[in-house]
């Protein structure tokens, strides 16, 4: 009897197990089976082929310094463009927001200061938004010779001219001499220092063509603009003539003097003219109101980069989040100005350096920006941001020296959303 209750026991115990055995491998088909659905079956299969959302991109914008002729900023300097006007902070720098395309003329002015001029073209978003960058030195408004002529007696006056900051050695005095008996009347004689072709009167062409073209070509180093006030009250400045031509001298030295020629503005093209050199000074006669320049073959080039911009944050991922999420804004970092790579070491590469200045602006900031989002991501999808700005490694050179500096230029920023198919709604 024990020996058969001994067998019946284990063959009960074989059967358990397998028992065990069987239910195991039905629990466990049964979880994959599970699973299985899980991975095939979303509870909402829309976050894996969910529409990204629009983003509506950004009105272009103009923004730049301003600063004086030695490269310090100018607060409260005001920037006119079309209807638009902004003005600038403390370090100089402005902000033209939601600008319409179009090309417009924008002038930058200030108290005590003379007010220059450009031309900047604001281009539809199409991929991206465009931050067109215009910068500019103002000449001091006070930095003049006025003489009061007589028109029996005549009179005389000078002045140097303004400089950057550390680049005395480029600064030009000028020297001017009224005959006796050389107005028809008594009056003001007032010379006006120029910095560039793109100055003076009817140059309105003259200032783009200057900026475009980019070979070996006469470029102004540094002019004067002639005119005049008549002391009798009620009279128009046109109504002063010379019976005998007035005298400019300039002094540069021997390198500039004996290969610069001397050009007037003559319906807005600058035509050569006489003048005498001696030594180191230049010396022409004016017979008649204009502008006039000393002009100096040079090469002006040009290296043109795309450098990446930084920005804060630059992604926003909610492609396995668990709710919308909001998106405001992008902070992000972008430069303006130019910075100088060289340093005058003579007059010629001083006013080199004067000349960079004078098309590209004379200072360098860095500026924190802020690009406007606002859009509402919701499950399975990103958006990215990111941007460039151009940056120009320049070079001008003329006989044999040369001057070179870094431009910081426009700004672009695109915006793109996808989902977690890879596919994108653009910006």
């Amino acid at each position: 009897m024990e020996k058969q209750q001994t067998t019946t026991i284990i063959i009960n115990y074989l059967n358990f197990n397998k028992m065990k055995k069987y239910f195991f491998l039905s629990v466990l088909a049964i979880a994959m089976g599970v699973a299985m659905t899980s991975c095939t079956h979303s509870d909402d299969p829309s976050y894996d082929d969910v529409t990204p959302p629009t983003v509506n991109l950004a009105s272009p914008c103009v923004s730049g310094i301003i600063t004086d002729k030695a490269g310090n900023p100018i607060q409260g300097a005001t920037i006119t463009m079309g209807d638009y006007a902004a003005t600038t902070d403390a370090d100089g720098l402005f902000v033209i927001s939601d600008v319409n395309t179009g090309t417009y003329t924008i002038t930058a002015s200030a108290e005590g200061k003379l007010s220059v001029s450009g031309t900047v073209v604001a281009e539809a978003p199409a991929k991206n938004t465009k931050n067109v960058m215009f910068n500019a030195a103002l000449p001091s408004a006070d930095n003049v010779i006025v003489i009061a002529a007589t028109a029996t007696e005549g009179g005389e006056g000078d002045l140097t001219t303004e400089t950057l900051t550390g680049n005395d050695i480029a600064a030009i005095p000028m020297h001017v001499e009224v005959p006796a008996d050389a107005l028809s009347e008594d009056a003001e004689i007032i010379i006006t220092p120029l910095y560039d072709e793109g100055e003076g009167d009817d140059v309105s062409d003259v200032y783009s063509a200057r900026r475009a073209t980019r070979a070996v070509t006469p470029r102004m180093l540094i002019g004067v603009s002639v005119s005049a006030k008549p002391s009798n009250v009620g009279a128009k400045g046109n109504d002063v003539n010379f019976k005998k031509p007035i005298t400019l001298t300039m002094t540069f030295d021997e390198e500039v003097s004996t290969n610069t020629v001397l050009k007037k503005l003559v319906d807005g093209e600058w035509v050569e003219i006489p003048c005498s050199t001696q030594g180191a000074n230049v010396q022409f006669t004016v017979s008649q109101f204009g502008s006039f320049g000393m002009f100096l073959p040079t090469n002006l080039s040009e290296k043109v980069t795309n450098e990446p911009l930084y920005f804060n944050q630059d992604v926003w991922d909610n492609l396995y989040g668990k709710a919308p999420m909001q998106v405001d804004e992008a902070q992000f970092t972008y430069n303006v100005g130019l910075k100088l790579n060289t340093k005058g070491t003579s007059v010629l590469p001083g006013l080199l350096i004067e000349k960079m200045a004078a098309i590209y602006g004379t200072a360098f900031e860095t500026v924190d920006a802020t690009y406007p989002i606002n859009v509402t991501l919701p499950i399975g999808t990103r958006l990215d941001i990111k941007g460039s700005q151009v940056v120009t490694s320049i070079t001008i050179s003329a006989l044999g020296r040369s001057a070179t500096a870094t431009s910081y230029g426009d700004v672009y920023v695109a915006v793109r959303t996808s989902n977690r198919q890879h596919t994108g709604s653009g910006n």
